[in-house]
Order: C-alpha cells, then sequence, then structure tokens
C-alpha cells in the first residue's frame, strides 16, 4: 500500500509539472523580448531539470521499496569511517558516538 502511494505521489508531481511547463510555455508567448521573457525561459529550464530528475527516480525506483535493513545499511554506509567504529549501537535506531581512545 505504502509503494503504490509513494509510485503515485511521484507521478502526481511529474504531471503537475509537465502541467506547469505548459503554463510557462503560454506565459513566455505574450511577454515582449527582454529581461521577463529571459527569466521565464531559465524557470522553463529548471522545471524540465525537475522533470528529468522525477523520470530518472521513477526509473530506477519505481516498485522497488527497500526493506529496513537495507535502509539502516545505506545510513549506516553514510557515517565517516573514522566515526564508524567508535558507533554503540546498544538500542536499535540509536547511536551513541564515542570520542576515539585518547582524544
Amino acid at each position: 500500500m505504502l509503494l503504490l502511494f509513494s509510485n503515485s505521489l511521484v507521478l502526481v508531481g511529474t504531471i503537475f509539472l509537465i502541467g506547469s511547463l505548459v503554463t510557462v510555455r503560454k506565459i513566455t508567448r505574450r511577454l515582449p523580448l527582454g529581461s521577463s521573457r529571459t527569466s521565464w525561459h531559465a524557470m522553463a529550464a529548471l522545471i524540465s531539470l525537475f522533470v528529468i530528475g522525477y523520470l530518472g527516480y521513477m526509473i530506477v525506483f519505481w516498485n522497488k521499496q527497500a526493506s529496513l535493513l537495507e535502509h539502516r545499511m545505506i545510513n549506516a554506509s553514510r557515517i565517516p569511517l573514522a566515526l564508524r567504529a567508535n558507533v554503540c549501537t546498544s538500542q536499535p535506531g540509536r547511536y551513541d558516538y564515542r570520542s576515539p581512545a585518547g582524544a
């Protein structure tokens, strides 16, 4: 159920962004040449980058759900190596960062 919800949110977000591109195109057609029109073209370029990002996310992660174990492994891999040796995980989900001996 959660997977369906997250997939639909990404899809709806993509549709909204594409709709905003249509609106930006209509606006830029009415504006005279100048800095205002150039700014709207820049806005369209940024929205296009977000659409590309959403589409890339959908290609990579569509119908994939990471388990809690995978999520913890990913988060643990982001901890710098110098701190990893000093992490105490006596309670799941809580980390106690201890300074190295002699520091």
